[in-house]
């Protein structure tokens, strides 16, 4: 996540945040997988976070100005890195 909201500039093109976006899916398939033991709400809360990062990475029109799709990406991404740092203090803890 630290490095998806790193690229998260306005040089950033569509094609860097929809390749981005499919590595966040790639990590949530893999925590998704080794979260049998852990808390169901926070398994939820991670999806969830992911789910609206995916969204609102395929929102964006081709033809977007990325300044003006980078505020909504940042506090998506914010979402998702909080959701996912508290399932890694469940899973530590």
């Amino acid at each position: 996540m630290t490095e998806f909201r790193a690229g998260l500039t306005p040089e950033a093109t569509i094609g860097q945040l929809r390749s981005q976006r499919d590595e966040i899916v790639e990590i949530y398939k893999e925590m998704d997988r080794v979260a049998m033991e852990v808390d169901d709400d926070l398994i939820t809360d991670v999806a969830a976070a992911e789910r609206n990062v995916h969204e609102a990475i395929d929102a964006i029109r081709d033809q977007a100005a990325l300044p003006d799709a980078v505020g909504s990406l940042r506090i998506e991404a914010s979402n998702l890195q909080t959701a996912v740092t508290d399932l890694a203090h469940d899973v530590q803890c």
